[in-house]
Parts: structure tokens; C-alpha cells; sequence
């Protein structure tokens, strides 16, 4: 019994070993992409999301690293259960899409590395298996890039981009909404991307004062710029 105990427990230790120090890489890269966005990288370990942009000379536009919590990570590697019995490359000759460049997945585990070549990347091109994986790492990326983002505007005052857009700098053909406004004037005068922009209405009462109180609704949104927006009096979001 005693043996059969200690086996057991050898047999645990080693299945969680192997689960630490699994390592997802997603790496795309060709096609038709900017200098700047060359390279694309996440890497998942236990522990952290490392997301990287290369220039196509080898230098990092963008990094962001971000903690992943442990059902996040279980989650995924359930998903990467069967991850060695995919084909080493996915391709065709010739390609049926063009321009949309390669992917490679590659995950480390116990010791051993296997690497899935996507060339081309699209979704055609891929088993369902696979194009499941790649859509987690999609909403991984996602949530890695960008921090949701709060505006709370004042009454009787107007905001940064509704000042900007009376000035006729921009204009539409329709009366314009506030998260038209915001792209273009968050982008053109502050070079900060925003994006999944929603105006919120408030559940909870107000006071009514001019200057002072805060509207019956707020914003939020998802940036890079993180830096940049809180010193534009934007917060993180709750």
C-alpha cells in the first residue's frame, strides 16, 4: 500500500512538472504587414503573457507582459491536450489566399518542443482543431495588448473630442456620435489607439450641478496607450 501511495505521488508531481513548465509560443509573421508590425510573438508560460511586436529589422515596437491566472492557463492547455498529433505543416501549393503570411505554434513541454507551421494562415487552411487554439491565443493577445479604459465626463462641459470636432476639423455627413469622434481625435491629436468603445449608461443616481457632477453616462474603452490616456484623465476601468 505504502509503495502504491508513493507512486501515486510520484505520478502527481511529475504530471504537475510537466504542466509548470509548459510554454506556448504564436508567432506570425510575412504577408502584407507594416514595417512595424513585422513580427508578431506571444509567449504563455505558468506565470505571464509576454506579447511582442518586431520591426522587420529586429527591433521591438511593442511589448506588453501581463500576469495569466491559473485557470486561464489550465484551460489552455487542456485545449493543447492533443497539440502532438497535428501535422508539422499546414500549406498549399499553390496558395489559394495570398498576402496573409505564416504562423507558427510551438509548445514546450517536459523537455520536448513541437512546432505547427501554418503557411498560408488563414482559416481555410487549418483543422478545427488548430483554428480553436488560435482563436484562444486571438483573445489572449487581445486582453494582453489592451487594458480597458473609463471617461467620466462632467455636465454642461464638453468633452476633449466633441471641443475638437465643433472646431470642423472633422466631419461626417450624418451628425457624428461621440465614439465616431473618439478614434480619429484620440489617434490624430494624442497618436493613441483606442478601440470596443461603448457609451454606458448609468444604473445609479446623479446629483444635478453644472462643473461638478458627472453625467448620466460614462465611457469605456480598450487601449495600448495606457500611459498616455490616464494622463488625459481617463482611469483604469472597475
Amino acid at each position: 500500500m505504502k509503495i502504491l501511495i508513493l507512486a501515486l505521488l510520484l505520478l502527481t508531481a511529475a504530471c504537475t512538472a510537466q504542466i509548470q513548465d509548459t510554454t506556448i509560443v504564436y508567432k506570425t509573421y510575412g504577408g502584407f504587414v507594416m514595417q512595424e508590425m513585422a513580427v508578431q510573438e506571444l509567449t504563455i508560460t505558468k506565470d505571464t503573457v509576454t506579447y511582442r511586436l518586431y520591426h522587420a529589422n529586429g527591433s521591438i515596437t511593442e511589448e506588453q507582459v501581463k500576469p495569466i491566472d491559473a485557470e486561464t492557463y489550465a484551460n489552455l492547455l487542456v485545449l493543447f491536450e492533443n497539440f502532438s498529433a497535428l501535422d508539422d505543416l499546414y500549406e498549399q501549393n499553390p496558395a489559394l489566399v495570398t498576402d496573409v503570411g505564416i504562423m507558427e505554434l510551438t509548445m514546450q513541454k517536459g523537455g520536448i518542443t513541437k512546432t505547427v507551421k501554418v503557411d498560408p494562415f488563414y482559416k481555410g487552411n487549418m483543422p478545427e482543431q488548430l483554428q480553436a487554439m488560435t482563436q484562444k491565443i486571438y483573445e489572449i493577445i487581445e486582453n494582453t495588448r489592451y487594458t480597458k479604459i473609463q471617461y467620466e465626463p462632467v455636465q454642461c462641459e464638453e468633452t476633449p473630442w466633441q471641443a475638437w470636432y465643433a472646431t470642423g476639423e472633422l466631419q461626417f455627413f450624418a451628425q457624428a456620435t461621440d465614439e465616431q469622434i473618439m478614434i480619429p481625435y484620440y489617434a490624430n491629436k494624442h497618436n493613441a489607439n483606442l478601440i470596443n468603445i461603448e457609451r454606458i449608461n448609468r444604473t445609479e443616481a446623479v446629483c444635478e450641478a453644472c462643473g461638478v457632477c458627472k453625467t448620466h453616462h460614462y465611457f469605456t474603452a480598450q487601449t495600448t496607450d495606457v500611459e498616455k490616456m490616464l494622463q488625459l484623465n481617463w482611469t483604469i476601468a472597475e
